[in-house]
């Protein structure tokens, strides 16, 4: 499952990359505050006519409409224009033929002299979004850097990794890959200085493919400290006996404390070492019997 996981780095990038776009083309009306702030301290305060016919929405707040409109006005017999805030209803904005402002001499930008940027449905709407956009994008960049991360660790065990034999443990539900369950599964070995550590695969395995590593009990990692991956292919052999089988889910019972399917007819978890409650193993030999 390779390929599956270069697919899933390449499409959380995407998505990352899609949703950090829209950050880049709504953060302007934010970023203008300080500049508008600037011209309604120090600004010249002057009257601007409303141009006809320039009524532009592109704000609805609790369904309600806003409109901003285009003025002009003039310095030295030069005209100047600029755009108010969307905060005019449409009646508001038709009935509207004036606006007092206050202008920057040197850049001349200009601003409604009433102007609040904590009432500017522009700049709410625009807040909204950025952190709607910017949640779901922080959680598409975790996702990219879980993976790299799992990359820089397997690429490590496969340059510095020692070979070493592993017991099986137990078989864990993974993720979903193209509407196909995957599963991990969970080993233990001895290092070289006796000490037992545990690892499991990532989600890499049919169930088939996972019961044939607990047909075999033993198989071949690579570790390097704590960190470890599967080296050994589930064998032909044992793979050909494992989906002859036709296993499924209910040939195993999912452990309620640490979700790791062991064979039916267990009675203590091997992963966790919780005992099996009587009750269902009763039950399922019960269910075996009368097969």
């Amino acid at each position: 499952m390779k390929n599956a996981k270069i697919f899933l780095f390449l499409m959380f990038l995407v998505f990352a990359v899609v949703f950090a776009m829209p950050i880049f083309f709504m953060i302007s009306p934010i970023l203008e505050i300080p500049e508008k702030k600037e011209i309604l301290e120090n600004g010249v305060t002057i009257t601007a006519d409303v141009v006809d016919g320039t009524q532009n929405s592109g704000i609805t707040v609790n369904d309600v409409e806003y409109y901003s409109v285009q003025y002009q006005f003039v310095v030295n017999d030069t005209y100047y224009y600029g755009k108010t805030t969307q905060r005019y209803t449409r009646a508001e904005a038709n009935n509207l033929k004036y606006v007092t402002i206050k202008y920057n001499p040197e850049t001349f930008k200009s601003v409604e002299i009433d102007y609040d940027a904590k009432t500017d449905p522009e700049i709410q709407t625009t807040l909204i979004l950025i952190i709607i956009c910017g949640v779901f994008d922080i959680i598409f960049w975790i996702v990219e850097v879980v993976l790299i991360i799992q990359f820089i660790k397997l690429g490590i065990v496969s340059i510095k990794g020692k070979e070493y034999t592993a017991k099986f443990v137990a078989i864990k539900p993974g993720v979903v890959y193209n509407g196909t369950p995957m599963y991990r599964v969970a080993y233990s070995w001895v290092d070289v200085i006796g000490e037992v550590k545990e690892g499991e695969s990532g989600d890499d395995y049919t169930l088939n493919e996972a019961h044939a590593f607990e047909l075999a009990q033993e198989f071949k990692i690579l570790a390097y400290g704590n960190i470890s991956k599967i080296s050994s292919k589930p064998s032909r052999m044992i793979f050909k006996k494992a989906k002859e089988e036709n296993v499924t889910e209910e040939n195993y019972y999912i452990c309620p404390y640490c979700n790791s399917m062991l064979p039916s007819n267990t009675t203590k978890c091997t992963s966790c070492g919780a005992p099996r409650k009587a009750d269902s193993l009763a039950t399922n030999n019960q269910i075996q019997n009368n097969a």
